[in-house]
């Protein structure tokens, strides 16, 4: 089985665990590292290189962490290279690990894939993964097409889009000033536009201390 090991900053290797644990339950043949503050980082290397001697089950191990050229990486290099040669070939370092990348490994531990490839899978998917979208207020005449676009980007992943969280307030509404009702019209045309798109749900969380800002 492929062994897999999450070294990074802190215990965010301990989060990413637990949230990809969430995720597709109880995981196998995975160790995380954790570099705290004030620790000395050549421990950090000797933590690393018994997680690999750890996980190590002859099908390659994974070495994920989260900054490239920073310590967990750079320690990382240092003991893969110290490794005995037939182990140090089947050890793969991938930087800037995020959950995404993280379940991918996982999925292809299950699946049994040659760890050449989950390295080359790992890296793509943790790029491709990364993207940002916000329902814009009712002024841009593309506005259908984004939620259109974005609905289809949802869809291509097998999921369906259901509720939007959230179309935004702007400051006018909140304070009421003279332009508030030109917002408020674009506010009901961003609510049609979504009505359009079959998008009938639109969630709010009201936090009063940072969106809500009352004066007095």
């Amino acid at each position: 089985m492929l062994g897999i090991v999450i070294a990074t900053h802190g215990t965010l290797s301990n989060g990413m665990k637990d949230a990809a644990e969430v995720i597709v339950g109880n995981t196998e043949n995975m160790v995380t590292v954790n570099l705290n503050a004030g620790d000395d980082v050549e421990q950090l290397g000797k933590k690393i290189n018994n997680a690999i001697l750890e996980v190590n089950q002859d099908d390659g191990v994974m070495v994920l962490v989260d900054l490239v050229s920073a310590s967990p990486y750079n320690q990382s290099v240092l003991v893969t290279n110290q490794l005995e040669q037939e182990l140090k070939d089947k050890v793969y370092i991938v930087g800037g690990v995020n959950l995404p990348m993280l379940l991918e490994v996982i999925n292809h531990q299950i699946l049994g894939t040659e760890i050449e490839t989950v390295a080359k899978l790992a890296e793509e998917q943790g790029r491709e993964s990364i993207g940002s979208w916000h329902a814009p207020i009712g002024e841009d005449e593309d506005e259908i097409d984004e939620i259109k676009e974005f609905k289809a980007s949802i869809e291509k992943e097998g999921l369906e889009l259901l509720g939007i969280e959230s179309v935004a307030v702007h400051d006018a509404i909140k304070a009421g000033t003279k332009d508030r009702d030109h917002y408020i019209d674009n506010y009901i045309q961003t609510i049609r536009n979504l009505a359009a798109c079959d998008i009938h749900l639109v969630c709010y969380s009201f936090k009063p201390i940072f969106g809500w800002a009352k004066h007095i």
